[in-house]
């Protein structure tokens, strides 16, 4: 018998005894018994890796971490790759054989079960119109007067996407956040929001690894050389007894962004503070640390919806530089998912600085999902219009990264369903709108009517269940140009002009424009072009007076 130490609670060490004699146990359905197979070279490894027969082998915890978190874990995706169900635990077992008494290499281990995954190749999906370069965005994120976002490239709708899990990725599951990381490049997102510290009992993000600092500084490396921003937010929350250091947290993050303040969308003390880091003293010296040691957009916290114009005039500019929020995500109104899209308006209209809308429902989002990509290209028009310039893209895979049967999400980004659609609705956006959306008068239909509001629709159907009209219609006029969202719009809606106008009806899917031309007073039907899967439609208009 031969036996492996792994490590224990109390000692340090885990005894695994195996057998000394073993049989390999093949992957394929009884093929023929091959010769004898010459094992092939390991990497260079510590002696202590390839014991003689009796001998025992000391493991480290870290060699343990390493093994059991990442090895396995890989031996077990790429035998699914390739065989197409999982491994038994036969199969695990020989593979631990192999590697610990036989001296393979993880690597060679792998190739001898098959080809990596490869995620899916999104396509050329529809054709997506004039987008923007796809060269990396250079300088330091900056504020732009009231709520405009600049770089060294110029103005610009920061569009970010969650991957908070990307620095337990970075240490443990490298290559795999690459694929995550590379997918993300290919629809030209501007950067991505990662938690510098979390509590998940199956991924823990710590500030007490040895190696925090330098996790962060080599994933700025690597997204500033795939052309990735990164949004790193402090304090993540820690499970129930667990243990977190604010100040350590918020030191570790000056010090991987110090010489790195170009590679940084921006900082966030921490996530949704009330839940995660309920002290809004702490939370506001914190937020005073970072504003003082770098030059970065700073935000404290989302403050909830329903407080985030009070809490953010209450903390900025003094405290921070960018103001965030998470706003609610309920569908369960007859407006379904629409009512979530407007949250914009209500959230706050015209906020006097820079604004993100930080974690939006997304595909396979909590409390409600939004799996359909009309639903989110709208969403991100209304919060652009409304001044929230800042957006991000959320989906649960970009949550903690691992497999959640329970909640119905993958580990990995292309795996979502529809997310290669969404991801294109979302980031093929911007040419529709144009870029002074965000300034001058924000105005609604209904009732009441807000402002100087360029095209009133006759009906608004959730009120009474009408068999036509819309959710919500919000608008920016700016001099004699106009830009107008019609959200949830049900069969057809009749707008009439408050003015003479060249209109423009952008649809953000298909990408396509119309036009017609409308007196003062006159009427126009308008129907949607494309449908979510309740029949329901979401258009941009733009115009201009004559």
């Amino acid at each position: 018998m031969a036996t492996i130490r792994f490590g224990s609670t109390a000692t340090h060490h885990l005894v695994w005894t195996v057998p000394k004699l073993i049989q390999p146990v093949s992957f394929l359905p009884k093929p023929p018994i091959p010769p004898e197979p010459t094992p092939i070279p390991p990497n260079p490894e510590p002696p202590s890796m390839k014991p003689l027969p009796g001998q025992q082998t000391i493991l480290t915890p870290f060699d343990y971490a390493r093994f059991v978190q990442t090895e396995a874990n890989e031996v077990a995706a790429r035998f699914k790759a390739a065989h197409g169900v999982a491994p038994s635990a036969s199969d695990l077992y020989h593979n631990a054989y192999r590697r610990c008494f036989e001296g393979w290499s993880h690597q060679a281990i792998l190739d001898g079960i098959g080809p990596a995954p490869q995620p899916p190749d999104p396509g050329p999906g529809p054709d997506p119109g004039p987008q923007p370069p796809s060269t990396a965005r250079t300088g330091l994120v900056r504020a732009d007067g009231k709520r405009h976002f600049r770089d060294d490239t110029g103005r610009f709708w920061p569009l970010g996407a969650t991957l908070m899990w990307a620095l337990h990725g970075w240490k443990f599951e490298r290559d795999r956040l690459k694929q995550n990381l590379q997918y993300l490049r290919k629809f030209n997102i501007d950067y991505i929001r990662i938690l510098a510290q979390a509590g998940w009992k199956r991924n823990e993000i710590s500030e007490d690894w040895p190696d925090h600092v330098q996790v962060m500084q080599e994933l700025l490396d690597y997204c500033h050389g795939i052309g990735l921003r990164v949004q790193i937010t402090g304090i993540g929350g820690v499970a129930s007894g667990g243990h977190m250091d604010p100040d350590k947290i918020i030191d570790h993050v000056i010090q991987a962004v110090k010489g790195r303040e170009t590679f940084v969308h921006s900082v966030e003390v921490a996530n949704e503070y009330q839940s995660n880091f309920d002290n809004e003293t702490k939370l506001i010296q914190l937020g005073d640390r970072l504003k003082a040691a770098l030059p970065n957009l700073v935000a404290l916290s989302d403050p909830g919806e329903d407080e985030a114009n009070t809490a953010n005039m209450n903390w900025l500019p003094k405290h921070g530089s960018l103001g965030m929020a998470h706003m609610d995500r309920t569908d369960s109104t007859n407006e379904w998912k629409w009512r979530h899209v407007r949250k914009a308006w209500e959230a706050g209209n015209d906020p006097f600085i820079q604004s993100s809308h930080n974690e939006p429902g997304g595909p396979r989002s909590s409390v409600a999902e939004f799996p359909e990509a009309l639903h989110n290209a709208m969403l991100r028009a209304v919060a652009i219009i409304m001044g929230w310039e800042d957006f991000v893209l959320h989906n649960a895979a970009g949550v903690q990264g691992i497999f959640d049967p329970a909640h119905n999400r993958p580990a990995n980004l292309w795996e979502v369903p529809g997310i290669d659609g969404v991801m294109d609705a979302v980031r093929g956006l911007d040419p529709l709108i144009p870029g002074w959306a965000s300034d001058g008068a924000a105005t609604r239909g209904g009732d009441p009517v807000v402002g100087p509001h360029p095209l009133a629709c006759d009906a608004f159907w959730p009120n009474q269940n009408l068999d036509h009209g819309v959710v919500r219609d919000y608008a920016r006029v700016n001099g004699n140009q106009f830009v107008q969202t019609l959200i949830g719009l049900k069969n057809f809606v009749n707008v009439k002009a408050g003015k003479n106008y060249h209109v423009n009806i952008n649809d953000p899917i298909t990408r396509t424009s119309t036009q017609f031309s409308i007196q003062k007073g006159q009427t126009h039907r308008i129907e949607p072009v494309s449908r979510d899967s309740r029949g329901f439609g979401g258009l941009i208009l733009t115009g201009t007076e004559f």
